[in-house]
């Protein structure tokens, strides 16, 4: 199902040797595209903590992501 279509939305279909369909695009107004990767994220200078026995966000490299996606992330 292609639920939300808008005018302008593009998506590739294609079609793999067992026959199965993969739809490459967004399938959704709503969604982000899927195949398009997230702007990368760098941390400027260490952070400073209070504690390293505790847990903490680091502020640099903290980013919104889109409810009940699935994302690959990598780290270099």
């Amino acid at each position: 199902a292609y639920p939300a279509p808008s005018v302008g939305d593009q998506i590739m279909l294609t079609q793999n040797s067992a026959g199965n369909w993969l739809a490459v695009g967004r399938t959704a107004s709503a969604a982000t595209a899927l195949g398009v990767p997230l702007p990368p994220r760098y941390t400027p200078a260490p952070t400073d903590r209070a504690s390293t026995t505790t847990m903490a966000d680091d502020p640099d490299l903290t980013m919104q992501l889109d409810p009940n996606s699935t994302y690959l992330i990598e780290f270099h």
